[in-house]
C-alpha cells in the first residue's frame, strides 16, 4: 500500500473516532441537562413508541378527465412492501393514508415513488439508499444512537377507504403481516416465505393472489370475485361462512391434509362448481400442507 493510501486511511480513522467520542459527550452532556430527546429529535406515539410517518394521501398528480376537465388525483396507486425479518400492519378505514415506522433507526428503512409506485423496503441496496425519501443526514448522533430503538419494530400501513390505490404487492421472508378492513377496487399479490399471513374483514371487487413457502396463513371472511393461493407446507386456515355469497371451489392438497367444514376430506381434492353469475370462485393448491377450510356452498 502507498504510503499517501495508509496516511488517507489513518486520517479517516482518527476522523472517524473523534466524531464517535464527541457524539458520547454530547449524549452524555444531554442526558444530565434533560435534554436527550431533543438531541436526537424523537417523536413518540401515545404508547412511548419511536415513530416517523409519510403521508402519502398528501402527494397529487393533475390528470385531465373524458370531458377535458383537470382532476386532482392521488399520485400513488399501488404500494410495494419488501421486508425480511420484520412485522407489517396494514389498516384500512384510516383517517389518513400513510405508512408508520416504529422503533426503526434512521437508515434501516428506505422508501420512495416512482411512476405512481411507493415502494418501501428494509433491503439495502445502493438504489434504495440513493432514491429513499426517508433518509436525512442531521448529523452522526442518529446513526450512532441505536439504544433507544429497543421497542418492538414495525411497519404500519394505514390506507384510506376513498384512496385512488390499485394495487397491494407484499414479498416478505420471515415476516410477521396483519391485513384488516382493507376495501376498494384492488388487486393484491403476496408472496411470502416462513412468515405468518392474517387477513381479516378485507374485500374488493377484484383478485387476490397468494403465493406461501411454509407459512402459517389465517383468512377470515376475506371476500374478493377471485381468490387464488398456491404454496406448499406450513398450515392454512380458509373461512368464507361470513360472505353472502356463492361460491365456485376448488382445492387440491397434495401430501398434506383437508378438513373441508369440521370433516376430513380422504381425497383431498373437492370442487364445486355453482351456476349463475353471482359467485366468487376460491382456488387452493397446496403441497404438504395442513388445510383447515369453512366454506359456504
Amino acid at each position: 500500500m502507498k504510503i499517501s493510501s495508509v496516511i488517507f486511511l489513518v486520517v479517516g480513522l482518527v476522523i472517524s473516532i473523534t466524531g464517535y467520542i464527541v457524539c458520547g459527550v454530547a449524549e452524555s452532556m444531554a442526558k444530565s441537562a434533560g435534554g436527550y430527546d431533543l438531541l436526537f429529535e424523537y417523536n413518540y406515539d401515545e404508547e412511548g413508541n419511536i415513530v416517523k410517518e409519510y403521508e402519502f394521501s398528501k402527494d397529487t398528480i393533475i390528470e385531465t378527465d373524458a370531458e377535458g376537465n383537470e382532476v386532482k388525483k392521488h399520485a400513488v396507486r399501488k404500494v410495494s412492501l419488501t421486508f425480511t425479518d420484520m412485522d407489517i400492519l396494514v389498516v384500512g378505514g384510516a383517517d389518513r393514508s400513510r405508512v408508520v415506522f416504529q422503533n426503526m433507526s434512521e437508515g434501516s428503512y428506505y422508501y420512495h415513488i416512482s411512476n405512481n409506485v411507493l415502494y418501501v423496503t428494509n433491503h439495502f441496496t445502493l438504489p434504495n439508499f440513493l432514491q429513499s425519501e426517508g433518509l436525512s443526514f442531521d448529523g452522526m448522533r442518529k446513526y450512532l444512537n441505536t439504544s433507544k430503538y429497543d421497542g418492538k419494530k414495525q411497519v404500519i400501513l394505514y390506507v384510506e377507504d376513498a384512496d385512488e390505490l390499485k394495487q397491494y404487492d407484499f414479498k416478505l421472508n420471515n415476516c410477521r403481516i396483519e391485513l384488516e378492513n382493507i376495501n376498494g377496487a384492488y388487486d393484491m399479490r403476496l408472496e411470502a416465505k416462513s412468515s405468518t399471513v392474517t387477513m381479516k374483514n378485507c374485500s374488493t371487487e377484484s383478485t387476490l393472489r397468494l403465493t406461501l413457502d411454509k407459512c402459517k396463513t389465517v383468512l377470515d371472511t376475506v371476500d374478493y370475485i377471485e381468490t387464488l393461493i398456491k404454496g406448499s407446507g406450513g398450515e392454512l386456515t380458509y373461512n368464507d361462512t361470513a360472505i353472502p355469497y356463492l361460491f365456485r371451489y376448488d382445492i387440491r392438497s397434495e401430501g398434506g391434509s383437508l378438513n373441508l367444514n369440521g370433516v376430513d376430506q380422504s381425497s383431498a381434492i373437492f370442487q364445486a362448481n355453482l351456476s349463475g353469475s353471482d359467485y366468487h370462485s376460491l382456488s387452493l393448491d397446496m403441497t404438504g400442507t395442513k388445510l383447515t377450510v369453512y366454506c359456504n356452498g
